[in-house]
């Protein structure tokens, strides 16, 4: 099946960023890829096209795992699995791990990174994206509704998993890296998918405070604990960053 038969949950600008990723970690072989949350299997399919035109069998590499497979449309393997219990899956057993707009549904998000971690082959690479609650439209709509954009009022039944009201952990960038690094992921480089122009704007109109802001936040930091300091110095240049308060979604790209 083609992906342009397939209904996407995420935004465009996200699935090509993804696809170049992936199609720079295969540009020497074909890689066993994982997707977990593969929901309609969009974003995979699109990898089995750029398999099928690099010559390769997609059914011999990739496989997509959600908890709910009735939108499932692509044309490689699939199977049931619950995120919100232990990946029950060999180490070492993926080349990549895929995560597209999945990890904010997770009850349990810091255990998911180390269960990622852990069947990662040694090298692997690990791609997710999140929504992204530390744009600067976000950080308005919290202070004024005191929930934070695409995170309004979450669901606790099993039908709304996949819905917004599924979205049901706020993480910001700090909180995602502190995950990746309780999990042993050394190498994280920091992307988002596109800038929103209402956020840029407000970034400007702000800029003079969020330079203050940064500014007091080093130093806060370095004075409540230099070790504290030094273990997130790898991201507290990212909170104020002008991708963090425009971008519309966090991808993040973890090497083993």
């Amino acid at each position: 099946m083609s992906s342009d038969k397939i209904s996407k949950a995420s935004g465009q600008a996200t699935n090509d960023l993804v696809l170049r990723i992936v199609g720079e970690a295969t540009a020497t072989g074909p890689k066993r890829i994982l997707d977990l949350g593969c929901g309609s299997g969009y974003t995979l399919e699109l990898i089995a096209d750029l398999y099928r035109k690099r010559g390769w069998d997609p059914s011999d590499y990739l496989l997509g795992v959600d908890i709910d497979l009735s939108s499932y449309a692509a044309s490689v393997p699939s199977r049931h699995i619950d995120l919100n219990e232990p990946l029950d899956a060999s180490p070492g057993r993926w080349d990549i791990v895929l995560s597209i707009e999945v990890l904010e549904h997770s009850r349990r998000p810091y255990m998911l990174l180390s269960d990622i971690r852990r069947v990662l082959e040694p090298g692997g690479l690990f791609l997710f994206s999140v929504p992204n609650p530390g744009n600067m439209s976000s950080r308005l709509k919290y202070f004024l509704y005191g929930h934070h954009h695409m995170f309004y009022g979450p669901s606790d039944r099993i039908e709304d998993a996949g819905r917004l009201c599924g979205h049901i952990n706020p993480l910001a960038i700090h909180y995602w890296d502190y995950g990746l690094r309780y999990a042993g992921f050394a190498d994280v480089d920091y992307l988002i998918d596109r800038r929103k122009k209402g956020s840029m704007a407000l970034s400007i109109l702000f800029y003079p405070l969020l330079a203050l802001g940064t500014a007091l936040m080093h130093r806060h930091q370095k004075g409540y604990s230099q070790s504290v300091y030094d273990q997130n110095r790898r991201v507290l240049g990212r909170v104020n960053h002008m991708d963090t308060l425009a971008g519309r979604t966090l991808v993040f790209v973890c090497r083993t």
